[in-house]
């Protein structure tokens, strides 16, 4: 799948969720021909981290950067909910 960087920089802008936006950022910096060593220390994520987003970027396009669904019991808490309690740990640290 050939998605340019212009495509992903505008995704980017878009995406509300931190974790996607993380991802596209590692599959930017991939595009721009930096190495998965180069890019994980940049950021400070493990190299494996960023070869899976990598491969999966690379096998579904945008679409697998996206958080599957999980199985198990639904949380009770909204988003919104978890994003207020991230706040406070944030402050807090």
């Amino acid at each position: 799948m050939d998605v340019g960087i212009k495509i992903l920089q505008d995704n980017y802008k878009k995406e509300k969720d931190s974790y996607i936006r993380e991802r596209i950022l590692i599959v930017i910096e991939l595009r721009r021909g930096e190495s998965t060593r180069s890019v994980a220390r940049r950021f400070g994520f493990s190299q494996g981290k960023v070869i899976y987003w990598k491969h999966r970027f690379e096998k579904e396009g945008l679409k697998g950067i996206r958080t599957r669904p999980r199985s198990g019991k639904p949380r009770k808490l909204s988003d919104k909910d978890v994003l207020g309690i991230k706040s406070i740990q944030h402050l807090e640290r």
